[in-house]
C-alpha cells in the first residue's frame, strides 16, 4: 500500500514539474532581452528543455528574399554547430510554408514541426525543433500543442522586445512617428514602421538614417562636419564587432572540458 502510494505520490509529480517547467520557460521568454538575436537564442536553450528535443531553430524570413535562414540554433547537448540540423530546418519549413494545412503536417511530423511566428498578422519566422531518428517512438513525440504554444508566446516576446529597444530611443520613435515619404511632418503608420522593424529592419534603418541626416540639415551642420558623424559612427560599429568577437573566439572552460571528453 505504501509503496503504491510512493507511485502514486511520484506519477503525479510528473506534471506539476511540467507545468513549473513550462511557466519558467515562458517567463525567460517574456523577459528583456539584450537584443531580438539574444531573446532567440535564449528561446533555443529553453525550448529543447521543456519539449525534449534534440535541436532547436528559429527560421527566419527575410522581407524581399526568397531564401529562408538559421537565426538562431542550438543542439540539446549546448553545441551551436548545427550546419546539418539547420539545412534540414530550412528544408521542412520551405517544404510546408504556404500549405492550407497545419505547418508539421507533414511525414515525419511526430518527430520534426515547424509553429508559425506571427506579428501583426505576419508571419516573420518559424520555431522548429527536431527529435533525432535514433530517439524516435510512441514516447519521443513532441508535444506539439505545447510547441504551438511556445512558438506563439514567442511571436508576442519578439514583438514586445522589439517595441521596447524602438521606445528606448526616443529619436527613433519620432524618425518612425514621421511621414518618410512627405516633408517630415506629417504622421504616418507607427504601428506598421513598428511591424516593419521585426520584418524590415534594414528599411528601418535607412529611415532613421535620412531622418538624422535631415535633421543635422535642418540644423546648420555642413556636408564635412556631417561626414565627421558618419565617421564616428563607422570607429563606434567597429570597436563593437571587435568586442563581439572577442566574446565569442572565448571558449568557456566548462564547455573547453566538455569537448576535451
Amino acid at each position: 500500500m505504501a509503496a503504491g502510494t510512493v507511485v502514486a505520490a511520484r506519477a503525479g509529480l510528473r506534471p506539476a514539474n511540467r507545468l513549473q517547467s513550462t511557466l519558467d520557460a515562458l517567463r525567460g521568454l517574456c523577459s528583456q532581452h539584450e537584443s531580438v538575436d539574444a531573446l532567440l537564442e535564449d528561446a533555443t536553450r529553453i525550448v529543447p528543455e521543456v519539449l525534449r528535443a534534440d535541436y532547436c531553430g528559429v527560421v527566419w524570413l527575410d522581407e524581399g528574399k526568397p531564401t529562408l535562414r538559421v537565426r538562431a540554433r542550438r543542439r540539446s547537448d549546448g553545441s551551436l554547430e548545427c550546419s546539418v540540423q539547420d539545412a534540414q530546418a530550412t528544408a521542412f519549413v520551405a517544404r510546408t510554408h504556404g500549405l492550407a494545412t497545419d505547418d508539421g503536417a507533414a511525414a515525419g511530423a511526430e518527430c520534426e514541426c515547424a509553429g508559425a511566428l506571427r506579428i501583426g498578422g505576419r508571419t516573420v519566422g518559424y520555431l522548429y525543433a527536431r527529435i533525432e531518428a535514433k530517439r524516435r517512438g510512441a514516447a519521443a513525440g513532441l508535444d506539439r500543442a505545447l510547441f504551438d504554444a511556445l512558438a506563439e508566446q514567442l511571436a508576442f516576446a519578439i514583438e514586445a522586445q522589439t517595441l521596447r529597444q524602438l521606445l528606448a530611443s526616443r529619436y527613433a520613435t519620432i524618425a518612425l512617428s514621421r511621414n518618410d515619404e512627405g516633408d517630415g511632418t506629417e504622421p504616418s503608420a507607427l504601428d506598421a514602421n513598428f511591424l516593419s522593424a521585426v520584418t524590415q529592419p534594414e528599411k528601418v534603418a535607412r529611415i532613421i538614417a535620412r531622418s538624422f541626416y535631415k535633421d543635422l540639415r535642418k540644423a546648420g551642420f555642413e556636408t564635412r562636419q556631417i561626414l565627421v558623424v558618419a565617421t564616428e559612427l563607422i570607429d563606434s560599429l567597429n570597436a563593437a564587432l571587435r568586442r563581439t568577437k572577442a566574446k565569442t573566439t572565448q571558449v568557456p572552460a566548462g564547455e573547453a572540458s566538455a569537448r576535451e571528453h
